[in-house]
């Protein structure tokens, strides 16, 4: 009897021994893991026409590794490979094994600089207090500032540019106004703030009593004298410009005028675009 039970006992352990190999073969191992990206860059990822950047990555457990826009197969571990894209670029990164694939990306952005001007691309004008009712859309200069005497009045000026050449989904890096100081009238110095217009307006109808509303927070200022004759002045909008192309608020176009229009006795003239 007690043989019987020893040889049933031993049975027993030996089938369980037998369903775990079993199971163990069956199951053909374990389960290998997916390949990772640790890393996928582009340095430096803003260039200028013609410029270079050097893309770089680290990738454990791949057996190949691609990148698209005709770069193919790299390095399956890590390495480098130099670019120079024409535009803006997004590369993708495929790392694969016999689990699976993953991919990572990452952009090189080429800088494009574009001059835009008024008249075919946009208009210009300025207003006079004095001459509440005259337009001043076809005239050669933009007077920013104070006539004290003759015709006091204060003046001011609008421009609008037209932006349907750039994309509207266009990164601006830098966007800048920019006016070329012809003169300089009576002493001393003033600053010309930029302010955001609100309205649309028309270049050959606009005029000091039909101008159009604007945000008047001060956006940005610079100081004109007679030192700065002859030289050009300019103003960093980049956050209007990005906000006209995105959307984010109506293109109405600028208005420059005097930070303080009260104190002043001075005026600056400009180059329009006629």
């Amino acid at each position: 009897m007690n043989n019987k039970l020893k040889l049933s006992s031993y049975f027993i352990k030996l089938s369980i021994v037998l369903l775990l190999l079993f199971f163990l073969f069956g199951c053909g191992g374990p389960i290998p893991s997916g390949p990772t990206i640790n890393s996928f860059t582009a340095t430096p990822n803003v260039i200028d026409p013609g410029g270079s950047s050097t893309l770089s990555w680290t990738v454990n457990n791949a057996t190949s590794v691609t990148i698209d826009q005709g770069i193919g197969s790299v390095a399956v571990s890590s390495g480098t490979s130099s670019v120079t894209p024409g535009a803006t670029t997004t590369y993708t990164l495929t790392a694969t094994n016999s689990a699976g694939s993953v991919t990572a990306t990452t952009k090189v952005r080429v800088n494009e600089t574009k001059i835009i001007q008024p008249g075919s691309e946009g208009k210009d004008a300025r207003v006079d207090e004095y001459f509440n009712d005259k337009n001043y859309g076809g005239q050669e200069f933009l007077y920013i500032g104070k006539t004290v005497v003759v015709f006091p009045g204060l003046m001011r000026a609008y421009l609008q540019f037209d932006l349907s050449a750039i994309p509207a989904n266009a990164e601006v890096i830098e966007a800048k106004l920019k006016l070329y100081q012809y003169d300089y009238f009576v002493s001393g110095s003033f600053s010309i703030g930029v302010y955001r217009v609100l309205d649309n307006w028309a270049e050959s109808t606009i005029t000091w009593d039909n101008q159009p509303d604007s945000d008047l927070t001060n956006f940005g200022s610079i100081t004109i004298s007679s030192s700065t004759v002859g030289k050009w002045r300019e103003w960093n909008i980049r956050n209007w410009v990005q906000g006209w192309l995105d959307g984010s608020f109506e293109n109405n176009g600028i208005l420059l005028k005097a930070t303080s229009e009260t104190t002043i006795e001075a005026r600056g003239y400009f180059y329009s675009s006629d």
